[in-house]
């Protein structure tokens, strides 16, 4: 870990988070790195974002992930308890890593669900949920639309 970590922020299991050292997270940021978190150069997450699970997070270069957003790598399945005090052994949980790639953005308060990849130059509006892959180039909004990224993103896109 060489890049930024502004205080006070909570980072779990910090020996399995690969920050570069042009990476940063800003205040209020709790970071469940025990599935392995990497942030990649001119990268961020921003106040009040949480990573929780033990799923795992890849972020590529000068990514955002901004305020109050949720980056699920591990939640209970529908089939079994929800409780977080129930030993682990009795949950059905769905864990997987999320990748965010190059040039990508998730708005506020953005809700990313477990196995998720938001894919380079990819949108999420603030507000989703997201519980699918978002392709290059594309924004998903809220309703769960998605439309094309406005720029010059094709070098993105042509994959």
């Amino acid at each position: 870990m060489t890049g930024t970590i502004h205080q006070p922020s909570v980072v779990i299991d910090e020996e399995n988070l690969a920050l570069h050292e042009t990476g940063r997270i800003d205040a209020f940021c709790y970071i469940n790195c025990s599935g392995g978190v990497e942030i990649g150069p001119e990268s961020v997450i921003h106040c009040g974002s949480h990573v929780v699970g033990a799923g795992g997070l890849v972020m590529g270069a000068r990514s955002v992930v901004t305020y109050n957003c949720v980056l699920a790598t591990a939640v209970p399945g529908m089939d079994g308890p929800m409780s977080s005090m129930v030993d682990k052994r009795e949950v059905n949980r769905n864990v997987a890593p999320i990748t965010i790639g190059d040039e990508a953005f998730v708005g506020s308060c953005a809700v990313v669900m477990p196995g998720v990849t938001i894919h380079d130059a990819g949108v999420v509006a603030a507000g989703a949920y997201v519980d699918r892959d978002v392709p290059p180039g594309t924004v998903l909004m809220p309703d769960g639309s998605t439309r094309e990224r406005p720029g010059e993103w094709s070098r993105f896109t042509n994959r």
